[in-house]
């Protein structure tokens, strides 16, 4: 279901040329959701107290990264490699007069648990569309 909102935000967009994740940390001033695609995979993690936690056998790797999205409540920070540069563009709420609007949406998760990790993960596996992924219980 897929619902159309106004709000309020700050927006930022410029380019950097490396060290996404120092750029990410040194903007993101608090925990959140994050989302990365990398060229092998994608990988679903948390940032907290200014860290990336993965699933124990993923390893996010700043050179494989293609996309990049940190989320909270307030904040986000979309990062995307174009070329040999990354363009990044940073939503935070706020009074300004800037007003956009947004999509609200919620997708399902398929699959059966399969797997519960030690650090606030689940494994979902859909054997029939061969999709295998890991969520933070708190994503889901």
């Amino acid at each position: 279901m897929l619902e159309l909102q106004k709000a309020k935000v700050k927006l930022e967009k410029g380019s950097i040329n490396d060290n996404i994740l120092s750029f990410i940390q040194e903007k993101m001033n608090s925990n959140g959701i994050f989302v990365a695609w990398q060229i092998n995979k994608i990988i679903w993690g948390k940032f907290e107290n200014n860290k990336f936690i993965t699933p124990a056998e993923f390893e996010l790797s700043e050179s494989l990264i293609k996309d990049i999205r940190v989320f909270n409540q307030d904040k986000e920070i979309f990062i995307s490699k174009k070329y040999n540069s990354y363009g990044y563009r940073i939503f935070e709420d706020n009074n300004s007069d800037n007003e956009m609007e947004y999509v609200v949406s919620k997708a399902r998760l398929w699959g059966q648990q399969t797997k519960k990790y030690e650090n606030g993960f689940v494994e979902l596996l859909d054997q029939k569309r061969k999709i295998n992924d890991r969520y933070t219980l708190r994503s889901l």
